[in-house]
């Protein structure tokens, strides 16, 4: 699972800072870091162009058909990406990670048994139910 960055106040707020942000944290199924060569083959760019998205002050504008692709490859939302997205914001985090997490973990449930599936339902409904209880203290 991705680990957030040590301080709030370090998660980066432009695109650059975040694309690279997912290149250091969504790893690969084996833990190693993506390569611009693997990210430019599944977004239908070249590796030159994401590098350029990563390391070039003068590009910092993708179309919005490059950051769609992107936050299909990493998992996120494309909410990821926007200007106003804020970690510190349960929502935004859970939306654009934590779901992601999630998702990616939603093929490997088939091969639970019924009653491990029903577990997880329930821990899921309970912290959802603990989440408004809480919300609802003020909390």
């Amino acid at each position: 699972m991705p680990h957030t960055a040590k301080k709030r106040s370090e998660f980066p707020r432009d695109f650059k800072g975040k694309l690279n942000w997912l290149i250091d944290n969504q790893r690969k199924p084996d833990g190693e870091k993506w390569g611009d060569r693997e990210i430019a083959d599944a977004i239908g760019a070249t590796r030159g162009y994401v590098n350029k998205l990563r390391v070039d002050p003068s590009v910092n504008n993708p179309s919005l058909e490059i950051t769609k692709a992107l936050a299909k490859f990493f998992k996120v939302s494309l909410r990821f990406f926007e200007d106003d997205f804020d970690p510190a914001r349960t929502d935004d985090l859970f939306e654009a990670i934590l779901g992601s997490e999630l998702a990616m973990r939603a093929p490997g449930i088939a091969q639970l048994s019924e009653e491990d599936k029903l577990a997880i339902l329930r821990m899921i409904d309970n912290s959802i139910s603990a989440a408004a209880a809480k919300k609802k203290k003020g909390g």
